[in-house]
């Protein structure tokens, strides 16, 4: 899954859409020592790819980072 991001934006902005998939709610919460912290494009997009890729996998119920 490709991502572009053309502009500075919010997690919530890039999230928003994403919290549901297939019908089901996710909760995305980022801790609060993190909240200050500037991510560069290669963290968010780390971070997003294991999202994907916890998401995709059969069994994921709960998932923790």
């Amino acid at each position: 899954m490709d991502i572009n991001v053309s502009s500075e934006s919010t997690i919530e902005n890039i999230f928003s859409n994403f919290l549901i998939l297939n019908g089901e709610t996710y909760q995305f919460s980022i801790p609060l020592y993190q909240r200050e912290y500037s991510w560069g494009e290669e963290q968010w997009r780390e971070t997003f790819a294991d999202l994907i890729h916890s998401l995709n996998k059969p069994g994921s119920e709960t998932i923790f980072f």
